[in-house]
């Protein structure tokens, strides 16, 4: 998204969460790099749009212990790419699976995806 793009998507009341400055596999970055991706990209959204990101996508779905431990002390929650409702309780908030949905997923698939055990099963690991 560009800065117009985002201005807009705020102007609209919706949410925005960090992804990393430059789309790197975290887990192969030392310690200094892995906090500059991930903290300067939250206060970049704090300097130029004045917005408060609580959220962040691991880039890849990719993440060691020292990634968890960096979105612990900067956000309130991070999603992977694990596929799996989210129960409570039973995640941690700075690993939460996603339910993919997309333009092609139909209401009857997008139902069975949320409110059935089918994602669990589907694609458990």
């Amino acid at each position: 998204m560009n800065d117009e793009q985002i201005y807009n998507w705020i102007e609209q009341g919706h949410e925005l969460g960090s992804h990393s400055l430059d789309h790197l596999n975290l887990a192969t970055l030392d310690i200094q790099n892995k906090t500059n991706q991930i903290v300067l990209s939250k206060k970049i959204f704090k300097e130029k749009f004045n917005i408060e990101v609580k959220s962040f996508s691991y880039p890849y779905g990719i993440f060691d212990t020292e990634c968890v431990e960096l979105i612990k002390k900067n956000y309130m929650f991070a999603v992977t790419t694990k596929r799996s409702r989210y129960k409570t309780n039973t995640f941690e908030e700075t690993q939460i699976p996603r339910v993919p949905i997309n333009s092609n997923t139909s209401i009857y698939k997008f139902l069975i995806k949320i409110l059935t055990f089918y994602e669990d099963i589907k694609f458990k690991k």
